[in-house]
């Protein structure tokens, strides 16, 4: 039991994995100057800036950016595919691009770059998610989002405005529309054994009332 558990968990991190260390090598060509990362950022209502929509979580500005950015997506991303299994790559397609793409609508007219879009896309579906399926375990994961990741809440507000504000908004509605949305797909509630109907036995040893026990099964009174 112990192995199969050690084996999905592996499973599941092969992704994040891989695209960690797609940005991490990114990151390292844009320090040597082999790429200019901004421009594969989004660039709101401009053709040329459409590319960002897939390219822009890969790139960060500094050393910060990148570190808080990969540390929590792997988790996230971690998470969703160990718990939604085959569920998890749509989620992720669709929370990166989605969320990129609302960004390219409706941004402010910038260069948008980084992960925290997906993050927050993430994160959003992981909490609404185990909320609306009512699963034990699933509600558990929630508490985990709201305990560790409870300040992001703060990121969806344009507070700062070297921030994307916007991506953050919009990643976390794409991953709450995607929990309501795929709610019958994964992981389900467990349907409790008295819930479940039974067929009719003529053998069955329960009786639905009294009239149905015969009279040599019913104990005479003493005075």
């Amino acid at each position: 039991m112990e192995n199969f558990e050690l084996k999905r968990i592996l499973l599941s991190a092969v992704i994040p994995l891989l695209l960690v260390l797609a940005i991490v090598i990114i990151f390292f060509l844009q320090q040597f100057q082999f790429i200019e990362g901004y421009r594969w950022g989004i660039y709101p209502r401009v053709e040329s800036g459409l590319i960002g929509v897939l390219l822009a979580p890969l790139v960060h500005s500094d050393w910060s950016h990148l570190v808080s950015n990969i540390v929590t997506f792997f988790f996230l991303a971690t998470a969703v595919f160990y718990f939604y299994r085959d569920l998890g790559l749509v989620v992720l397609l669709i929370c990166w691009v989605s969320g990129g793409f609302l960004t390219w609508l409706f941004a402010r007219e910038s260069f948008h770059i980084g992960a925290s879009g997906v993050v927050y896309g993430l994160a959003s579906f992981l909490f609404f998610s185990g909320i609306v399926r009512q699963n034990i375990q699933l509600l558990a994961v929630s508490l985990i989002v709201v305990v560790q990741y409870g300040g992001l809440v703060w990121g969806i507000l344009p507070t700062f405005k070297e921030f994307s504000f916007e991506s953050h908004l919009f990643g976390g509605s794409v991953g709450f529309v995607l929990a309501i949305v795929l709610q019958n797909k994964g992981p389900q509630l467990p349907v409790n054994v008295w819930n479940r109907d039974y067929p009719e036995d003529d053998n069955s040893e329960f009786y639905e009332d009294e009239s149905e026990i015969s009279n040599d099964q019913v104990p005479e009174s003493k005075d």
